[in-house]
């Protein structure tokens, strides 16, 4: 064992600096403790107020830490000093009095993720939304209410071109671009968290009892990938049986940088045709998992 550390009441998540040095760990009781890996002691120690910490990250920078509480706030904290630089507040955002002063379930938070510049945090949590909010200002400048509830995982692929979140309530997990909102995938998963592999491809969403593995191509065709899959849903329309059915295996197997052409077609065809693309459409947007982690006996929390 590296190193142990005991707080006085149950810690509920943990984030590492991004320069690698420091430790943050929040609580239950709603503190942030922030461990020095190398003194191995707690240079810090802030309070959010009484409400549970249940989601931690960090700026990019290593300076600030976040804290995603249970009262439905977000707290960002200089990690050196403790002085509160932004709240980010849900209820605000959504223009709902507190009448509770954060009851714990009606606007729990429990993840959050910041961009590579600095710029934009992506959050979620049990009041029934995945959110994206400007990280300077503290205001909230989009919110997914009608696909998305409860959301307890929430993740930017590395190259930070499609977000990805899970949820305990929510029908699936999904993957949206970020520049649009589109979204790309429905991956027949719910639970409380959700991880991308650092090559972007795969990605494991957390169910009650398993983890399910989901490898995903969430990259842009080229001009010249283009026209292949152009002439591919071409043929999907060909009465042939032997060509429609060689051109829609080949589709399912590029998967998810075919979607657009897919989209596009779907738009113009009709009678078999239109049967045979939707029913590409669907597979691809909703990918089988290539494996199952299972044997837990107990809830899980994270991936």
């Amino acid at each position: 064992m590296a190193l142990a550390h005991a707080e006085q009441q149950a810690a509920t998540c943990l984030a590492f600096s991004p320069d690698g040095k420091k430790l943050a760990i929040g609580t239950q009781i709603g503190e942030v403790a922030i461990l020095n890996l190398e003194s191995r002691t707690v240079e810090g120690r802030w309070h959010t107020e009484k409400w549970a910490v249940f989601g931690i990250t960090w700026t990019p920078d290593s300076r600030d830490v976040v804290a995603a509480c249970a009262n439905g706030l977000l707290k960002r904290f200089c990690a050196d000093c403790g002085s509160l630089r932004t709240t980010f507040d849900t209820w605000e955002a959504d223009g709902t009095p507190n009448q509770n002063l954060g009851g714990h379930a009606d606007r729990n938070l429990w993840d959050a993720f910041v961009t590579r510049d600095g710029s934009t945090m992506l959050t979620g949590g049990w009041n029934g939304t995945t959110r994206l909010w400007n990280l300077t200002t503290g205001k909230m400048t989009q919110a997914f209410p009608d696909v998305e509830r409860s959301t307890q995982g929430v993740k930017f692929t590395p190259d930070e071109r499609h977000i990805v979140t899970n949820g305990l309530m929510s029908d699936s997990a999904i993957v949206r671009t970020a520049d649009t909102f589109k979204v790309r995938a429905r991956l027949d998963a719910k639970g409380r968290d959700i991880a991308v592999h650092p090559d972007g491809q795969l990605i494991a969403a957390a169910t009650v009892h398993e983890v399910y593995l989901f490898r995903l191509n969430l990259s842009d065709p080229s001009d010249e990938q283009t026209t292949e899959y152009q002439e591919l849903v071409d043929q999907v329309a060909d009465p042939d049986e032997q060509v429609h059915t060689t051109a829609t295996k080949k589709l399912k197997s590029i998967g998810l940088p075919a979607d657009s052409i897919l989209e596009q077609a779907s738009r113009n065809a009709e009678g078999e045709a239109l049967v045979r693309i939707k029913q590409i459409q669907a597979e691809i947007e909703s990918p089988m998992p290539i494996a199952t982690l299972s044997g837990h006996s107990s809830e899980l929390r994270q991936v």
